[in-house]
């Protein structure tokens, strides 16, 4: 019998091999183990347990890191999914836009505020739907030399990135009756009001003689627009109408502005303002969206 579980346990049959040792203990308990059956055995059964542990412990974490990498994949999907649908990735990975509106909610954004210093200057305005666009419509009547404001409450600071601001307008019909002169113009002011550009569209001579910055500009009436202050190549800046339609510059302009205006804070200023016309006339236009980005 013990030449069996000698047998048994150079074959690798290690519980059976011990098994056989303690039938061999229970009929003479002072049997001598001379091969060392028992001790053998034990110690192989013992390094089969501790490989199968170490195994299930293996496995146990490989599937826990796959686990684990697949909840940080799908998380990481569905911020990208909630980035995208929002507009954020392009504050991510492009342009940064720091101020945007397009005139969709019920009543205007509480951001437009009257002029700091001249309450009974603020512009009068109405949100309406041009074109299947919802729109900001600026119409005001305006005396001699008379001017209407509202300000965007809020100062921009931009340290290095260059500078893009765009607006998206239509300039309805200009005539004597319906709008003249300054019917937009939008203006820069450094933080303290210091300094000061602006970018106007008038339509002289009683809404016939069109201009953007003194110069000549056909505007179509009922048209769609888009007026822009983007940097050069040399970090000075360009203002521009373009066609809304063809995306082509129709009138530019270079201007006195550099990069470093906006580095140290400016606010932005929506008008309108009368010239000469001696009289009370109209001035009219609608706004689609504003932007103001980082290019």
């Amino acid at each position: 019998m013990y030449a069996e579980a000698v047998k048994m346990n150079k074959s690798g049959e290690y519980q059976q091999a011990l098994e056989k040792w303690n039938q061999i203990r229970a009929l003479d308990a002072k049997y001598p183990d001379k091969q060392k059956v028992q001790r053998t055995a034990r110690k192989n059964l013992a390094g089969r347990e501790g490989k199968a542990a170490s195994g299930y412990r293996f496995g146990m974490t490989k599937y826990l890191r796959v686990g684990i990498g697949l909840v940080i994949l799908v998380g990481i999907a569905l911020t990208g999914m909630f980035l995208w649908r929002n507009g954020a990735l392009n504050n991510l990975f492009g342009p940064k836009i720091l101020f945007y509106d397009d005139f969709d909610e019920p009543v205007l954004n509480s951001i437009y505020t009257p002029p700091k210093f001249v309450e009974k200057e603020r512009m009068d305005y109405s949100l309406e739907t041009l074109d299947g666009y919802s729109v900001v419509r600026f119409k005001n009547w305006l005396g001699d030399y008379e001017q209407k404001h509202l300000d965007i409450a809020a100062v921009f600071k931009v340290k290095s990135a260059p500078i893009r601001f765009e607006a998206r307008f239509n300039p309805l019909v200009q005539s004597r009756s319906t709008s003249i002169d300054g019917f937009l113009t939008f203006i820069f002011f450094s933080e303290d009001y210091s300094e000061m550009h602006q970018f106007g569209l008038f339509a002289g001579n009683y809404g016939t003689d069109k201009n953007f910055l003194g110069l000549p500009l056909m505007l179509k009436d009922n048209t769609w627009y888009r007026l822009v202050v983007a940097e050069r190549d040399d970090q000075k800046y360009r203002a521009s109408i373009y066609d809304d339609s063809s995306q082509s510059e129709l009138v530019g302009v270079d201007v006195n502005l550099e990069r470093k205006f906006f580095q140290s804070g400016m606010r932005i200023r929506i008008s309108q303002m009368m010239g000469a016309p001696e009289g009370t006339f109209p001035v009219d236009v609608a706004i689609d969206w504003i932007k103001f980005s980082t290019d």
